[in-house]
């Protein structure tokens, strides 16, 4: 881990934005969610809750006040305890209030969930319908008031897809405790083949929303902490042998306010979640905390926070993939794909397969392994029903399974009906192309596992 030596250097937004610089290498987007929305929560109620336990990754007694989390919590929830058992919490008198914005599926609801801190998601904003009835699904007692299409009609306070006949909807009726932005990347992904050529980054589709969208809902909420997630490339030039950064011109963009009030502390975080899995995901965290609600001190006291977080996550072995994977014959599992083939959800997993440059990067692939198009060894047996495919499947999805199956057999040099056990363990990314050769191993480092509309991997 290292830190950039800055320290809350004096900026001006509206005469009132300081910044506090730290460059952390490593640590999860859940995670740091979870550090700053709230020190603590007591309030669960015996019953179903349960005090964080030593494990064998202790260092030492546990206080004598815990934090209580749900037997269903996560993993990284009892380890995000753990290594922040020394500071003092305090108690939550009222649910947290958060604001969603085109956030993955509203992530920071799930950090709430899974740390059993209460909270109340006043409204959430996601354009892909896949995205919001994932979110729905998955937060039972904490659905979204209002969901919106986008930022900018969150922003705008316009009717939502909850209560399209009402004249106005509004996304944040009181401040927002904690709201997370999280901004389309496409723009400034160094995955995009012509990102490094002049005028690429600019001339995006989706390059106003990341810029002028967003500084337009910052304003109208101004919430209590705010957290702008983008990729790496965002800090990169604009284009090859260029200067200027989209990060330096979103902070310009910023200076210029002059009628925010009262303003903001601003911590900028660089992270990576690949030492809690085994996966590569470098992000930009820039964290604002309303000076209203934070002093210039508690501003340095959460980057120290961050950094001794960190500091001594990296002393702990990663977790595998394989260690948060359920197996095939789980319960949780077989529910999840009956009600995945049911009626009420087919019509949102099962698109279509559009015809495209996955197919002349499966003709490519193919030709390498020396086997025809036509050629379907693992899905022509498959019961879609039970793999979770739905009855018809995606042609996509299907070929690359196949190809991801034709591979592994020439790799070890045997048949395809020999490849079981070598399956088994594989995980395959089937939201990326064929041309990635999406195939991260079950151990060892990984690349970054995209986050899908439709089905993200599978077994």
């Amino acid at each position: 881990m290292a830190s950039s030596g800055e320290d809350l250097l004096e900026a001006n937004w509206g005469g009132l934005l300081d910044e506090a610089a730290v460059h952390t290498q490593t640590l999860s987007q859940l995670t740091d969610e979870a550090v700053q929305a709230c020190p603590s929560s007591d309030e669960s109620s015996a019953h179903d809750a349960v005090p964080v336990c030593e494990s064998s990754e202790s260092e030492g007694p546990m206080p004598t006040q815990s934090w209580s989390l749900k037997p269903a919590s996560p993993w990284w929830a009892y380890r995000l305890v753990h290594l922040t058992r020394q500071y003092s919490r305090e108690e939550i008198r009222r649910p947290v209030n958060i604001i969603s914005g085109c956030a993955g599926v509203s992530a920071e609801s799930f950090v709430f969930k899974a740390l059993n801190i209460p909270f109340n998601l006043m409204s959430a904003s996601d354009p892909a319908a896949h995205c919001r009835a994932f979110a729905d699904e998955n937060l039972t007692n904490h659905q979204a008031t209002h969901w919106f299409a986008g930022i900018k009609q969150q922003a705008e306070g316009t009717a939502c897809l909850r209560h399209p006949y009402a004249e106005r909807c509004q996304g944040s009726p009181v401040q927002a405790d904690v709201a997370l932005l999280g901004s389309p990347c496409h723009p400034f992904s160094s995955q995009r083949s012509t990102r490094w050529t002049k005028g690429s980054v600019e001339g995006h589709p989706e390059f106003d929303i990341s810029m002028s969208q967003s500084l337009k809902w910052i304003k109208a909420f101004l919430p209590g902490v705010l957290i702008y997630e983008q990729v790496m490339g965002f800090t990169q030039p604009f284009f090859e042998k260029g200067s200027e950064t989209p990060l330096l011109r979103f902070k310009q963009l910023l200076l210029s306010q002059r009628d925010i009030q009262p303003g903001y502390w601003l911590v900028t975080l660089k992270l990576d979640m690949k030492i809690w899995l085994p996966i590569a995901r470098p992000r930009l965290y820039l964290v604002f905390l309303n000076k209203g609600k934070y002093t210039k001190d508690q501003a340095k006291t959460f980057k120290d926070i961050v950094e001794d977080i960190c500091a001594r996550q990296q002393q702990l072995p990663a977790r595998t993939l394989a260690d948060t994977l359920l197996a095939a014959d789980d319960a949780l599992v077989q529910q999840g794909l009956q009600r995945k083939s049911s009626k009420e959800l087919s019509g949102l997993h099962l698109q279509p397969a559009r015809a495209g440059r996955w197919q002349e990067d499966s003709a490519k692939w193919r030709a390498e392994l020396g086997v025809l198009r036509t050629y379907h060894p693992y899905t022509q047996t498959l019961d879609l029903q039970k793999a979770g495919l739905g009855t018809v499947g995606c042609k996509r999805t299907l070929d690359l399974l196949d190809c991801v199956t034709l591979a592994a057999a020439k790799k070890a040099r045997t048949t395809v009906k020999r490849v079981e056990q070598l399956l088994s363990e594989t995980l395959v990314d089937v939201s990326q192309s064929h041309d990635r050769r999406p195939l991260p191993k079950l151990e060892g480092p990984n690349r970054c596992l995209t986050t899908s509309n439709a089905d993200c991997c599978a077994q």
